[in-house]
C-alpha cells in the first residue's frame, strides 16, 4: 500500500485493471476476516486462557518446556492433548476456542452439545 500512495495518479480508476493492487486488497481482506474471527471477544478470551494454560504447563513440566524451546516436532502431538485437558478442566473458558477448531465435536445431539 505504501508503494501505491506514491503513484496514485497512475492507478487506473477501474480497480480490476490494477492487478497488483487487487491482489494486495484481497489478501488484506482475507487477513482482516481471519483477524476478526480470532480477535472477537469470546474467542480472544478463550485463546488467551488457553495460552495461559499452556504457559503454566511449560513452567511446571521441564520436558514440555524443552520440547517447546527446541522446536521439537512432538510438541505438535502434545498441544492438542493439552487443549483437551484444559477444556475438560474448565469447559466454559475454553469452549469457544475448541468450537472454532473442532466444530463437529460441538454439533448438537438431542439438544445437548459438548461444552455446555
Amino acid at each position: 500500500f505504501r508503494g501505491a500512495s506514491s503513484c496514485l495518479r497512475r492507478l487506473d480508476p477501474y480497480l480490476s485493471n490494477n492487478a497488483g493492487l487487487v491482489e494486495r486488497l484481497a489478501a488484506w481482506e482475507e487477513a482482516w476476516e481471519v483477524g476478526h474471527r480470532y480477535l472477537s471477544s469470546p474467542l480472544r478470551e478463550a485463546f488467551g486462557s488457553m495460552v495461559s494454560s499452556i504457559a503454566r504447563t511449560k513452567d511446571q513440566e521441564p520436558a514440555f518446556a524443552s520440547m517447546c524451546d527446541g522446536c521439537h516436532p512432538d510438541v505438535f502431538l502434545v498441544l492438542p492433548r493439552l487443549m483437551w485437558l484444559a477444556f475438560l478442566g474448565r469447559p466454559s473458558e475454553h469452549a469457544a476456542l475448541l468450537r472454532s477448531v473442532l466444530p463437529e465435536a460441538f454439533a448438537e445431539e438431542g439438544g445437548e452439545a459438548m461444552g455446555q
